[in-house]
């Protein structure tokens, strides 16, 4: 194989990174070209994506990329999940991109039965989530009826992107299946379910193929970027956790669990179909489609976003910023063994409080603890990190029973791989060795996706060039002292 110089977007919830791979037959280097922030406006009462923004800071990283390598072979897009805009037939945007934050999808999750919600996974795989793109529709559907009705396509917002660089309106099967609309067994939409929510199928069009190619950047960009070849932009697992699950190090036909560590915790692992079953379903799991046909399993919950509002919150009463080092200073270790203070990490008010200092201890006094105010930091910190790692304990444990499959390591990929703290905590709570991956996971790829379009790579070629260039450091298990994981249990039955 030739070299080949390969761009991949990993569009986050706070940040955008455009990043270059150069991939040979045995080996993947990355270089970060341009990282800028990312993050929800809120008006009129609605948070929102700047969706062109994210467009221009894009172009400005192609641009980058093209003036340090000369020539890109192709581009693909990854995105954060669940989020969509709607077009008219002309092609334009007909609101700005209301983001899962806003309450309006909770509104609507929250009037669903129980009967509904195991009648909604069993006719799509998908587990019911607040968070899922179906509950937001149903809500711009009838508070902002002039939108919905003059609307001819969903793209999500991988797929406006893509969009935006090519001129070809596509929909990427990773992201759909992050709408509670798509079928992951018969990789189509579910008119069933659309009838039983009342919302239309026709707005979602043609399905990508991973691997194959959407589309060349628009001669407008050409033009403006003073581009002289055309620039392909493949089909790629666009959810970012599909993208990170593909570039998960193991070996062939390994049976592995996987952390996708960052905002979220995504914690699963990787199927050739979709388990629908009662056990599945009251674990929690839900069946997102992965890359190149497989289905990723896993749980959707709580992960690094506690801990970037807690250092936020701190960084604003310091009126300076702090390095991870200096926060995690703080934690209140006297305790770190026995975990005195555990919260239920998925309960709503963790979701997007004002404060998440404030939620933290105010959960924690709930069960008679009295926290000195010159603790409170050291106290939120730790039980935060010991509260994240019972959850994966219990999310592991879940795992197991769902699929009847013995997991004596786990990988951990994402930005979470450099929190140290977290992942030692995460093997003792566990049990089992945490393997860490690549901290650009989702980057990585996305980029090693698009060898598929460039060089008919299958993803164990794939894999085995990532296991050769990010070989897996391992997390060992310290012994502790008290069952944590038994008292977090406690907390969420």
């Amino acid at each position: 194989m030739k070299t080949a110089t390969i761009l991949g977007i990993d569009c986050g919830n706070s940040s955008i990174r455009v990043v270059v791979g150069t991939v040979t037959d045995i080996s993947v280097d990355l270089d970060v070209i341009l990282q800028s922030p990312n993050f929800m406006t809120r008006i009129g009462g609605w948070f929102v994506w700047d969706s062109v923004y994210i467009y221009r800071e894009i172009l400005r990283g192609i641009s980058l990329a093209v003036d340090k390598y000369q020539k890109i072979d192709s581009i693909g897009v990854a995105t954060w999940g669940v989020d969509f805009g709607l077009f008219t037939p002309e092609g334009g945007l007909l609101n700005d991109v209301l983001a899962y934050r806003n309450d309006t999808g909770a509104m609507y999750f929250d009037q669903l039965s129980k009967v509904d919600k195991k009648k909604h996974f069993e006719l799509t795989g998908i587990l019911s989530d607040k968070i899922n793109s179906a509950y937001l529709l149903q809500g711009i559907r009838d508070q902002l009826p002039t939108v919905y009705n003059n609307a001819s396509r969903l793209l999500m917002i991988s797929d406006i992107l893509n969009y935006y660089l090519t001129g070809t309106m596509v929909n990427e099967p990773s992201m759909l299946s992050t709408t509670q609309l798509y079928d992951s067994a018969s990789k189509s939409i579910s008119k069933d379910i659309c009838q039983m929510m009342g919302l239309r199928p026709d707005l979602i069009g043609d399905v990508s193929i991973h691997g194959e190619m959407i589309g060349y950047l628009r001669q407008e960009i050409m033009e403006e970027l003073q581009l002289t070849e055309p620039i392909p932009v493949v089909s790629v697992p666009s959810h970012d956790t599909a993208s990170a699950v593909l570039a998960v190090p193991a070996n062939r036909n390994e049976k592995f669990a996987f952390i996708s560590s960052g905002t979220w915790s995504l914690l699963g692992m990787e199927l050739e179909s979709a388990l629908i079953n009662s056990s599945v379903f009251d674990a929690g799991f839900t069946n997102e489609v992965g890359g190149f046909g497989t289905i990723t399993l896993l749980q959707n919950g709580m992960g690094l976003f506690l801990l970037q509002q807690l250092k936020r919150e701190y960084e604003l009463e310091l009126r300076r910023s702090c390095t991870w080092d200096e926060f995690y200073s703080m934690r209140d270790r006297i305790h770190a063994n026995q975990a005195m203070n555990l919260f239920n990490v998925n309960a709503r008010e963790f979701f997007n409080p004002v404060s998440m200092l404030d939620a933290i201890l105010t959960d924690i006094t709930k069960h008679g603890v009295n926290i000195p105010s010159d603790k409170k930091w050291q106290i939120a910190i730790e039980a935060a990190l010991q509260s994240l790692a019972c959850s994966y304990a219990v999310g592991v444990e879940q795992l197991e029973k769902a699929t009847g499959n013995n997991i004596d390591k786990i990988y951990i990929v994402g930005g979470g791989t450099r929190d140290k703290d977290l992942n030692q905590l995460t093997a003792n709570r566990t049990g089992r060795s945490v393997l860490l991956g690549s901290a650009e996971s989702t980057s990585l790829g996305n980029i090693i996706a698009q060898t598929s379009y460039l060089n008919g790579y299958s993803v164990e070629q794939m894999r085995e060039t990532i296991r050769r260039s990010f070989p897996p450091e391992e997390v060992s298990v310290e012994p502790v002292t008290v069952d944590a994981v038994n008292r977090y249990r406690s907390l969420i039955e």
